[in-house]
């Protein structure tokens, strides 16, 4: 997997892409807020980063996914997947 620093943010493919925020909220099926709040680097659910990122693959000629954008996730969902993973590895050892 490559080094998260090394990913683009959302913000610098808008930068070489200048794709339109209302183009992509409509196409993802999301509010502009949800727009901004990635151009903002701010917490948001994985499954609307997919949501848009799947989006935005169809706008501009580049790949986007969580493995190859850097977006912010929202930190309850990461810890509630680490404690189901955890729990997993324990019942698996057991």
């Amino acid at each position: 997997m490559p080094n998260d620093y090394a990913l683009p943010l959302f913000y610098d493919l808008w930068k070489r892409y200048r794709f339109s925020n209302r183009a992509l909220a409509k196409r993802a099926g999301v509010d502009e807020q949800v727009i901004l709040r990635l151009f903002q680097n701010e917490e948001i659910p994985r499954e609307t980063a997919e949501q848009v990122l799947r989006a935005l693959s169809t706008l501009i000629p580049y790949e986007c996914s969580l493995q190859t954008v850097r977006v912010t996730l929202n930190r309850e969902e990461i810890r509630h997947a680490r404690n189901q993973k955890a729990k997993g590895n324990i019942q698996r050892d057991l």
